[in-house]
């Protein structure tokens, strides 16, 4: 049940952010919030794998 609000939340704004990001910024800068978020979501993995494998 959690995770279809989370995903809108985190797909709604995106192409606006991606599109205010290249107006003000160029391509580049959308490249860089893509790997941004990208190395986030595999931190954030690597970290509950961290915390299963100590629980567990």
């Amino acid at each position: 049940m959690a995770f279809n609000p989370a995903s809108l939340l985190g797909t709604v704004p995106a192409p606006y952010a991606a599109t205010w990001l290249a107006g003000r910024f160029g391509f580049g800068a959308v490249s860089y919030h893509r790997c941004a978020a990208a190395r986030a979501s595999l931190l954030a993995r690597a970290a509950l794998q961290r915390r299963r494998v100590a629980v567990n």
